[in-house]
């Protein structure tokens, strides 16, 4: 369980680094360039949700907690973004890497801490955007379905997976690869783009 978090720290550390996540957390973003990452976000979501379905030893740690794919999706709408494509390449990434399952806890926990930290930029992102918390106006990925344990509950959960230190090696390798992958595509996205 350490490896999946010590082999993650670097990678996460780059992708909060980009000009895009540091506008969200800092409430310099536009609504275009928030959507736009959202749509790659949405992207890792359609890959490890069905996946997760499928696999009742993880889905009974993250199945309660998941299922923001729809919520992006309406967001997407509101803002008048179109979703990446299928057969994106992140998307083919990502299918390739969760086909083994210690890759696939990787991807949850990547997902999974996403969420977790949502609770820190649905406020920020409503106040950029002039917008109320509630639903419908954009941010439902950011404050779809508080989760029903908190970040360390979910953390103690994988730590109870009767899992060699390999697997969760390959599993805190995943979440890092995935990480990555992200960094140039958020790297990409202009946080004032399309406004002031």
């Amino acid at each position: 369980m350490v490896a999946l978090r010590q082999v993650t720290l670097a990678s996460h550390a780059a992708l909060e680094a980009t000009p895009v996540a540091q506008g969200m957390l800092q409430g310099h973003i536009t609504r275009q360039a928030y959507g736009q990452t959202l749509a790659v976000l949405e992207v890792l979501h359609r890959v490890v949700e069905p996946a997760l379905v499928q696999d009742a030893e993880l889905w009974a740690v993250f199945g309660r907690t998941l299922g923001r794919r729809a919520a992006g999706r309406r967001d997407l709408a509101v803002l008048g973004i179109t979703p990446l494509a299928p057969g994106h390449p992140l998307e083919i990434f990502a299918l390739e890497l969760v086909a083994q399952r210690p890759e696939l806890l990787g991807a949850a926990f990547l997902v999974e801490g996403s969420r977790a930290g949502s609770a820190l930029v649905a406020p920020r992102l409503a106040q950029t955007f002039a917008l109320p918390l509630t639903p419908g106006v954009g941010l439902d990925f950011h404050l779809a379905e508080r989760p029903a344990l908190p970040w360390p509950a979910i953390l103690g959960q994988i730590g109870q997976l009767p899992w060699t230190n390999a697997e969760f090696a390959r599993a805190g390798t995943a979440a890092a690869r995935l990480m990555d992958a992200l960094v140039p595509l958020f790297a990409a996205i202009e946080p004032r783009a399309g406004g002031p």
